[in-house]
C-alpha cells in the first residue's frame, strides 16, 4: 500500500492508503481499517452492501448517519436520491472523505458527538 497522508488526530491517528494492485483506497484509523472505496467511493466493503442493501429495501427518502469513515454508505445512498446527514464527532471526517473517498457536497455534514445530535435532533428516528 502506498501512503498518501497521515493525519493526526484525537480520535486515533488517521492513514489514508492506495492499494497497488487495484488503486482502492483505504482510511485507516488507529490501526483499524475504516472504509474501502473504489475511484468512485463505492465501498469494497460487504458490510457497507449489506446495510445499503437493506435501506434499500425501504426506499428512505432521507437518512441520518452516526459516524463518516470514508462516507462511502453515504455516497452510495446518496447517488440513488436519498438525502444524507452525517454526524462525526472528528473534525477530519469529512474532509477526508470529500478529498479523497467523492462523498458528494450535497450531503449535509454535522461536526457534533452522535449521542448529543439524536437526543436534540427534533425528527423522528428508527434504528436499524
Amino acid at each position: 500500500m502506498i501512503l498518501l497522508e497521515r493525519i493526526r488526530s484525537g480520535a486515533g491517528d488517521i492513514q489514508i492508503l492506495e492499494t497497488k494492485l487495484h488503486r482502492s483506497l483505504v482510511y485507516k484509523q488507529g490501526g483499524c481499517c475504516q472504509s474501502e472505496a473504489d475511484a468512485d467511493g463505492i465501498s469494497l466493503c460487504s458490510y457497507i452492501h449489506g446495510i445499503f442493501g437493506l435501506l434499500a429495501q425501504s426506499t428512505p427518502s432521507s437518512v441520518l448517519m452516526i459516524g463518516c469513515g470514508g462516507g462511502s454508505l453515504a455516497t452510495m445512498l446518496a447517488t440513488k436520491g436519498v438525502q444524507v446527514t452525517i454526524v462525526d464527532v472528528n473534525p477530519h471526517a469529512f474532509d477526508i472523505a470529500r478529498r479523497y473517498f467523492n462523498l458528494p457536497n450535497d450531503v449535509r455534514c454535522q461536526l457534533a458527538d452522535g449521542r448529543d445530535s439524536c437526543a436534540t435532533t427534533p425528527t423522528a428516528m428508527t434504528p436499524l
